[in-house]
């Protein structure tokens, strides 16, 4: 290592090298340059590499730590940050378990419930409807009334002398109150004119009641179909050929169990 050397100011008092007034006088110390040995010895080669590699390791230290700050920064970044959101995968849909089944067995449904039957009692059975008949009319549904017998007679008398033109035996059966008069020349000609042509079928006494009205002993309901020829059909419908008759008979009764046709009211419609 080289001897170092004094500096000395102009005034030739000693001074540090790096002295720049002398501490003796105060004189600027100024023209002087510090002799090579004076300097700092040079680094051995190894040395100098090795500080090299410091300069460089510590230049990617900044460069690293630049770039982690500019990170964090940024929104969302830093240690901190975490990815963007994305949307959770659908749960999925619960299934049923398959039933274990083993290998080789055959597969069978399992076997559906046994059906409830709701059993339904049958109705009743219905009697058979039995007609009872005196002569062409079938008095059963009235039988229940102790006049059915009677009432049933009478209209056996009307319908048969009228199907037999046996005019006599109808008007031996209706009250001279009737509107028809039988004991009116008249009247009884322009009524048997107009069933001249008729026939009565499917007679059936409905109901034999008493008539609360007062007018007469008792009410019959009969129905029945007739045939005519053109021409002689009812009022309104002269033209028609079959008619179906219901008709509410008012009835007297002179003497007991003798029953006379009184008044007639009448609805019909064609079959």
């Amino acid at each position: 290592m080289t001897e170092r050397l004094e500096n000395r100011c102009p005034n030739g008092h000693p001074v540090r090298p790096d002295a720049r007034f002398c501490p003796a006088c105060g004189t600027e110390v100024t023209g002087t340059e510090r002799p090579p040995d004076l300097l700092a010895p040079a680094l051995p080669d190894r040395a100098r590499w090795r500080s090299r590699w410091v300069i460089v390791g510590a230049a990617f230290a900044l460069v690293a730590a630049v770039t982690v700050g500019a990170a964090a920064l940024r929104p969302g970044g830093g240690d901190d940050a975490t990815e963007p959101d994305t949307p959770a995968p659908p749960a999925p849909s619960p299934t049923l378990a398959a039933p274990e089944t083993t290998p080789g067995a055959p597969t069978t449904a399992p076997p559906a419930p046994p059906r409830r039957r709701t059993t339904v009692a049958p109705p009743p059975p219905r009697e058979p409807y039995v007609p009872r008949y005196l002569g062409v009319v079938d008095y059963a549904p009235a039988s229940a009334d102790p006049r059915a017998v009677d009432v049933a007679w009478m209209l056996d008398a009307y319908f048969s002398g009228i199907n037999e033109r046996d005019y006599e035996r109808t008007r031996a059966v209706i009250d001279s109150r009737h509107p028809i008069d039988p004991h009116s020349t008249a009247g009884w000609s322009a009524f048997i004119d107009g069933v001249s042509t008729t026939y009565d079928s499917d007679i059936v006494l409905r109901e034999v009641a008493d008539d609360h009205l007062g007018e007469g002993a008792a009410i019959a309901w009969v129905t029945f179909q007739s045939t005519q020829d053109p021409g002689y059909g009812p009022s309104g419908s002269e033209e028609q050929t079959c008619t179906r008759w219901e008709m509410r008979h008012t009835l007297s009764e002179p003497t007991p169990g003798q029953f006379l046709l009184l008044s007639t009211g009448a609805e019909h419609t064609p079959c």
